[in-house]
């Protein structure tokens, strides 16, 4: 595959991505290249083989680009006003501190603090913030029922934040003293792990429907519940899963990074390969399709550049859940979340079901898990203890 300009002048910064060894080497993908308001180069792939169409997407692209620009200029006059007189909020502070970083997760770390941390400390100096604020604003996210470990890392991000500002003199003090705000302790509770009969009420359930409860029969959900079972992965990366991802020679499935992880091959059993096989061929599906793209769009439109786009997991999720608090979560309210069964009980039932049979190492691979120890805490290992001092 190779890259070429459109020769008229006007589409600059549009390309046609083609297959220099066709015979017509006909376009396959348009992409555009701009600045962001950052001056990183940016190559965006559109779902569009229209030239038109996409030089009206980079135009509007560079129109945002620029009204950001103007915001920025107008935000950081008066941020380094602040920062010459050591007088910058928090909300600014953490302004500065983000554009600084080019971590990967940087865009999600900062939505995450604007979210958590801003509205409660957003408005105060930095310079004058102190433990009782910092204490507050732990009370408070666990008074709006965050976990621990969210809680931790957001008290966490705080600290780091704080740590760079020292060092760049934009203020002189670290309010986030871990002893005297101490972490909260993460209780690693194992979570609902589903019997056979379970699974296979659920999977009848999808499959066939349960007109008594007004349960309906969906195959989509049911398709992406055996993947979940038998892959043992995280929903996102199921959703991600593309044609192209699938290896039907060594029965292997390719799935995406998640939690800052590498990507990884899983081994999946023929059945799983076969019930992909029959998904690809129903839904006339190619190398570069999602087995989950969004079908509705797709019968409204029938264009087939749909299936290049994944669907939402938000809207499966409700739709799953919907069927879960009928067959299984009955009486159980929606925050005590480790009680009730969710398409993520998938995941830790089949690694539960890996290390019964062949031991923790085995689990931790099979779960993608970087270490042991985080698969002792996510299948409650210690648990089984009891049961062992009967073989003494």
């Amino acid at each position: 595959m190779a890259f070429r300009k459109i020769k008229a002048k006007k589409y600059n910064g549009v390309t046609e991505y083609y297959n220099p060894k066709s015979t017509d080497k006909e376009t396959r993908a348009l992409y555009i290249s701009y600045r962001d308001e950052y001056s990183q180069a940016v190559k965006k792939k559109l779902h569009t083989l229209d030239k038109n169409e996409a030089l009206v997407e980079l135009n509007s692209m560079k129109a945002n680009v620029t009204k950001l620009k103007r915001q920025f200029e107008s935000g950081h006059r008066e941020i380094q006003r602040s920062k010459n007189m050591k007088r910058l909020t928090l909300q600014q502070l953490a302004i500065l501190y983000y554009d600084s970083r080019q971590t990967k997760e940087n865009h999600n770390d900062k939505l995450k603090f604007a979210k958590r941390v801003i509205p409660i400390l957003g408005t105060k100096l930095a310079s004058k913030i102190n433990h009782d604020d910092i204490q507050q604003l732990q009370n408070k996210l666990i008074a709006m029922k965050y976990a621990p470990k969210t809680v931790n890392e957001t008290i966490n991000a705080l600290r780091a934040l704080y740590n760079t500002a020292i060092r760049k003199k934009w203020v002189d003090h670290n309010p986030v003293d871990r002893y005297e705000i101490p972490k909260i302790d993460e209780e690693h509770e194992p979570g609902i792990v589903l019997s056979d009969d379970q699974l296979k009420i659920m999977f009848d359930a999808f499959s066939h429907g349960v007109p008594d409860l007004e349960i309906s029969p969906k195959p989509k959900l049911f398709f992406l519940a055996k993947l979940l079972y038998h892959t043992g992965a995280r929903p996102d990366a199921i959703i991600n899963i593309q044609v192209q991802h699938c290896d039907f020679n060594q029965n292997k499935i390719h799935l995406k990074a998640m939690k800052k992880g590498k990507s990884y091959q899983q081994q999946v059993n023929t059945e799983i390969m076969k019930l992909i096989s029959d998904w690809i061929v129903k839904h006339e599906l190619k190398y570069g399709d999602y087995l989950f793209y969004p079908i509705q769009t797709f019968q409204r439109t029938n264009n087939p550049l749909s299936k290049k786009k994944s669907v939402n997991y938000s809207g499966i999720r409700r739709a799953g859940q919907r069927v879960f608090d009928k067959l299984f979560n009955v009486g159980i309210p929606t925050n005590a979340v480790m009680d009730r069964v969710s398409f993520y009980s998938l995941r830790r039932t089949s690694g539960t079901k890996i290390y019964q049979a062949k031991g923790i190492m085995h689990a931790m691979l099979f779960l993608n898990h970087t270490n042991v120890t985080t698969t002792q805490k996510y299948l409650n290992v210690k648990g089984d203890l009891a049961d062992i001092v009967d073989v003494l």
